[in-house]
């Protein structure tokens, strides 16, 4: 009579804990708690259970390899996430495909790509695709969403709070004495910005400021688009003595746009940092997105997924980083609810069920 093959199941019952974390711990996931960690190490090592790529390859009839939908490495912020997802995948001998859809472009051109690949499952950068077909794509395969403008109903996500941050630059700049802030994006089609500016608008209601139209840019999506159309812009901004710039490909056209109008004495606030932030006059300000963290983090949802959990869909929201390159103080009286700079790690926070990759590994 033959055995039953030991199963993972059989591992965290045996080690007293969930089958997402007896994974994690036996395939380099996030940080358990040591007690934990060893408990199941001894439970696989007691009942004989040993990692099988092949043997799940040959029962879910795809490929050990994961793809990653983005946009345009052009884009800072997508190429980190990126290389945050390739080495969580390295880490346990998993290769990635990368397809990329091309600015502005839907992400339902690369995810075709990788499907006729075979992938064992997805990671995708959200963009102009609808939920119908991301959650047909859902139901095909494992898949993780990554700069989603909302959680999506089926599928997990990892998100930020866009429109929260929008509203929390902007409360930024009031709280630094500024009445007249305009908006730059770059398309109102562009779900996560056009939530960003949801914020912004929301944040001068709540202070009592109007919501000007001439002081809201479109921009365009690529950054010579940005700069040739601010540049008409910005000359008609007149009494402007900040800006919210909702999205990185935009920022670097606002500010040649504000130096050829000798206009550096605006007080910019960026969403999404940049490199040369410190150095640009004038200096930005910034609300980073903690790529590291997205990336690892929707690697290991997916791992999880692939090895066969079965819950409800999870979503991950990380927190945005203050960076405060400005020289004016706030005004007195005038709190801000940014987080903590320096402390986004530790408040990953999510809704739903509990999500097992947590930064702070709670069981154990």
């Amino acid at each position: 009579m033959t055995s039953r093959r030991t199963t993972l199941a059989d591992v965290a019952t045996a080690a007293g804990v969930s089958t997402s974390t007896a994974s994690r711990v036996l395939n380099g996931g996030a940080a358990v708690a040591e007690a934990s960690a060893v408990r199941v190490r001894e439970a696989a090592a007691t009942l004989g259970y040993r990692l099988n790529p092949q043997a799940r390859s040959l029962r879910t009839g795809r490929d050990t390899t994961i793809g990653l939908v983005v946009e345009d490495f052009n884009i800072a912020l997508f190429a980190r996430i990126a290389s945050a997802v390739v080495a969580a995948a390295e880490s346990r001998g998993v290769h990635v495909v990368i397809a990329t859809s091309g600015t502005g472009a839907s992400e339902q051109r690369g995810i075709e790509a990788l499907a006729s690949r075979n992938v064992a499952g997805l990671v995708v950068v959200e963009g102009r695709a609808g939920t119908a077909y991301l959650d047909h794509v859902g139901h095909t395969r494992p898949t993780v969403l990554v700069d989603a403008a909302r959680p999506h109903p089926s599928i997990d996500t990892v998100t930020v709070d866009n429109h929260g941050g929008g509203r929390q630059a902007t409360e930024r700049l009031i709280a630094h004495g500024h009445t007249s802030i305009a908006f730059v994006g770059s398309e109102p089609s562009a779900k996560t910005v056009y939530r960003r500016y949801e914020g912004y608008a929301e944040a001068l209601t709540a202070a009592g400021l109007p919501v000007r139209p001439e002081l809201v840019a479109w921009a365009g999506l690529g950054v010579a688009e940005a700069t040739e159309s601010l540049r008409t812009v910005v000359p008609g901004w007149q009494g402007v003595t900040a800006a919210f710039t909702a999205v990185e490909r935009t920022t670097a056209g606002l500010l040649v746009a504000l130096a050829e109008h000798g206009r550096q004495s605006v007080e910019v606030m960026c969403f999404d940092d940049m490199d040369l932030g410190a150095v640009t006059v004038p200096p930005l300000s910034a609300l980073a997105q903690d790529a590291d963290t997205i990336g690892r983090c929707a690697a290991e949802m997916l791992f999880e997924r692939i090895d066969g959990l079965d819950l409800p869909a999870r979503h991950v929201q990380v927190p945005l980083q203050l960076v405060d390159r400005s020289t004016a103080p706030p005004h007195v009286g005038r709190p801000t609810t940014l987080p903590e700079p320096g402390r986004a790690a530790d408040r990953l926070t999510t809704s739903g069920p509990r999500h097992p990759a947590r930064l702070r590994q709670e069981e154990g």
